[in-house]
């Protein structure tokens, strides 16, 4: 591989784009992604699930994190951090908090979109029941 072809895959994955055919890139169809600048709300439903409200009346998102982020619901600011300014679906997307004055940082499994608080709300409840249902899931 040439170094200026080599320089131009690190370029198009700083940005977070994913290109047909790279070995393990998902399809656009099966990301849902936006942007960190246009959250303009966030709610924790539960340890494991935020609803994210963006600009624009159809940006509604439920986040699922790949584990439990105890003390979530108690947080008073969150800080969304991935490698570029979009969140996406398995992109190694991080939310932080802090806890009783102890930083945590939780890793963003799932983004869903939404059409309000409502229905985030039924499924971050619905997941829940599930994984009560089967305690041998995470």
């Amino acid at each position: 591989m040439s170094i200026k072809y080599a320089r131009l895959l690190l370029a198009l994955g700083a940005i977070g784009v994913c290109w047909p055919g790279m070995a393990g890139a998902q399809e656009s169809e099966d990301r849902e992604c936006f942007s960190i600048r246009s959250i303009s709300s966030w709610s924790a439903l539960n340890d494991q699930h935020l609803y994210v409200k963006g600009v624009g009346s159809a940006n509604h998102f439920l986040l699922t994190m790949f584990t439990r982020c105890p003390g979530i619901r108690y947080a008073q600011v969150l800080a969304f951090s991935n490698h570029s300014s979009q969140l996406c679906s398995n992109s190694f997307g991080d939310v932080t908090y802090k806890d009783g004055g102890i930083p945590h940082k939780c890793r963003i499994d799932n983004i869903e979109r939404v059409n309000s608080k409502d229905e985030a709300k039924d499924l971050a409840e619905a997941a829940a029941n599930a994984k009560n249902d089967d305690p041998g899931k995470e």
